[in-house]
């Protein structure tokens, strides 16, 4: 099994904030499911998991056969390691765990699913909360003092891109009212709604 790379987990964060800018950069469709937007989002929720747990040791073999897409074993094992998020949080993204293991992103599916810009919030978060985005002060500096040159020059490009985008303002999003548990709405893809003109 390989050792853990001290720059796993900024390459994680990095792919995460890609797919996340991404999701946002894709206009939404309506009926509201796109699912490239669906995949966009999910799988930066992902990235961000697996960056977290990275930090603390998680191989990139353990990322991939131990936890694969499971967004609900990735945020339970990230809480157990101390990330702090919210039971509301948490419960959100594990709503949208059965789609983006089933590949509902990838293959036609049976049965609703969420509609995807209700999450935005809890990516939100996740992607922009102090644990996950900054991947902790002290653990950069002990890797910087252990590293050889070439790794401590990779990093401090690393960490410099870290820097710019917790400056970078933060996606223009809409404002949804607070949703009361079980409040998600899920559309059924098997019977569409009809546009009309």
């Amino acid at each position: 099994m390989a050792e853990p790379d001290p720059l796993r987990p900024f390459e994680y964060l990095d792919f995460a904030d890609q797919f996340y800018s991404a999701f946002h950069e894709l206009k939404p469709q309506y009926p509201p499911l796109s699912w490239p937007r669906y995949f966009l989002l999910c799988h930066s929720i992902e990235l961000a998991l697996k960056a977290y747990l990275a930090l603390f040791g998680a191989t990139p073999e353990q990322l991939k056969y131990d936890f694969g897409h499971k967004l609900d074993e990735l945020i339970d094992e990230a809480v157990k390691k101390g990330l702090p998020l919210s039971a509301t949080i948490q419960e959100e993204i594990k709503h949208l765990n059965k789609a983006h293991t089933e590949f509902r992103h990838r293959y036609p599916g049976e049965g609703p699913v969420f509609i995807i810009e209700q999450f935005i919030p809890a990516a939100r978060e996740l992607l922009t909360h102090p644990e996950s985005r900054n991947l902790g002060t002290e653990n950069l500096l002990c890797v910087f003092q252990r590293s050889s040159n070439m790794i401590a020059a990779q990093l401090r490009f690393r960490a410099v891109r870290i820097a710019e985008r917790n400056t970078r303002p933060a996606p223009l999003v809409v404002k949804h009212e607070p949703i009361e548990q079980p409040a998600f709405k899920q559309l059924d893809v098997t019977n569409p709604p009809l546009l009309v003109h």
